[in-house]
């Protein structure tokens, strides 16, 4: 009977923890990004926030589209990223990871003199997905 009230409760946090995820709204602005095949709705999304957070609301907005194999609009957004917060260390992070895994990519979205202005190989050799 335990075992029974167990299953239930953990699928009915999971189901809870589910809803909530989808109704996030850095997650619909995400899906919106997707369904769109553009930046314009998440950088509008980003746009209404002032927080410190911020960094942290890009990194899981990249994350989230690197992970789903959109390498060109998490470029995109990276670059989006550096120009807006390049002293956070996630911002590194990010550039490190695209200049590593996608150099096609990096040379199409970062040129020599943005790479000079904003990439420091040295912070972003320190630096992990918690920037």
């Amino acid at each position: 009977m335990t075992g029974v009230l167990s299953i239930a409760f953990v699928a009915v946090l999971f189901v809870s923890l589910l809803f909530l995820a989808l109704n996030n709204p850095l997650e619909k602005a995400i899906q919106r990004t997707l369904k769109a095949q553009s930046l314009e709705p998440l950088i509008e999304h980003l746009g209404r926030h002032e927080t410190p957070a911020l960094p942290d609301m890009f990194h899981r907005a990249i994350n989230r589209l690197w992970t789903s194999h959109e390498r060109e609009l998490a470029t995109s957004l990276v670059r989006h990223l550096t120009v807006t917060h390049p002293e956070a260390k996630i911002t590194q992070y990010w550039l490190n990871q695209t200049l590593t895994i996608e150099p096609a990519l990096a040379r199409e979205n970062f040129d020599d003199d943005f790479l000079k202005r904003y990439f420091n190989p040295q912070v972003a050799s320190q630096c992990g997905p918690a920037g």
